[in-house]
């Protein structure tokens, strides 16, 4: 299993951070590998919800299913993808004040599947990347560019 883990301080309060982040739609705005997501389920977002994401890498697309497994609202929320096609994963986002801001800290685990695991140095480099710099700083400046 590989498990990455960053943070980083958002100069706007939890409520924001946390609407902002549990938008599907804004998905594509801030996930690195994300080209369009949307809701399958009933309801709004909360434990057990449903989304459709669509990925790409290397000119090549996946639907994934992701379902919402906790959510603790202004505090927590996760999700997993069941199957990627190379494995299982979990993400993780906990939501903290700070001052007038918020900390958000982010923890990925995935688990890889047959030949995906000797990869598994090349992934864990990709994921700490794209997973936790990329994308904690596309939240960041999405949330922080709007009043």
């Amino acid at each position: 299993m590989i498990k990455v883990e960053g943070s980083v301080e958002i100069n706007r309060p939890i409520e924001q951070v946390w609407k902002f982040l549990t938008s599907v739609e804004n998905a594509s705005k801030w996930d690195t590998g994300i080209v369009e997501a949307r809701q399958t389920s009933d309801g709004p977002v909360g434990l057990g919800t449903i989304i459709e994401a669509v990925s790409e890498s290397r000119n090549k697309r996946r639907t994934l299913k992701v379902e919402v497994t906790e959510y603790d609202l202004n505090k927590r929320v996760a999700w997993t993808i069941a199957d990627a096609g190379f494995g299982s994963g979990k993400t993780i986002y906990n939501f903290e004040p700070v001052g007038s801001g918020t900390k958000l800290s982010k923890s990925s685990e995935v688990e890889l599947k047959r030949f995906f695991k000797l990869l598994t140095p090349i992934i864990r480099r990709r994921l700490t990347k794209d997973e936790i710099i990329l994308d904690l700083d596309n939240i960041k400046n999405n949330v922080e560019a709007t009043a």
